[in-house]
């Protein structure tokens, strides 16, 4: 039987999508809380949704590889930096084999794409 608790969670809370809503000071909060509570892991991953034109579904923004400037100001540096001040890694989710229409690459690169029909 699933676990309906555990689907709720997965995702964030409504409106958010995976990390569609996370910001430098939610993930670097996260981070510290933690530790607080003696959860030490090997790294901290970022999953999808951390990107630009991520809102309000993650792969809306597949394709375009830079931070949302909005919620990571200073990039994701100062994540990496936090979890290499604590011994650990980061890790960040990407997924270079799909690329959503509108994004970075769909605009700035469509030689590099193969278009599936009737698929954005």
């Amino acid at each position: 039987m699933e676990d309906r608790a555990v689907k709720r969670a997965f995702g964030g809370p409504p409106p958010c999508n995976e990390y569609t809503c996370a910001t430098e000071g939610y993930v670097l909060s996260m981070m510290a809380r933690l530790s607080q509570f003696g959860i030490e892991p090997d790294a901290y991953w970022i999953d999808a949704g951390w990107y630009a034109n991520a809102s309000p579904s993650w792969w809306e923004g597949v394709g375009t590889w830079a931070p949302d400037k909005k919620r990571f100001p200073r990039g994701l540096k100062p994540i990496g930096d936090a979890a290499a001040g604590k011994g650990r890694r980061f890790v960040l989710w990407f997924e270079p084999e799909r690329v959503y229409q509108g994004t970075q690459l769909d605009r700035d690169h469509p030689e590099w794409l193969i278009r599936l029909p009737n698929n954005p």
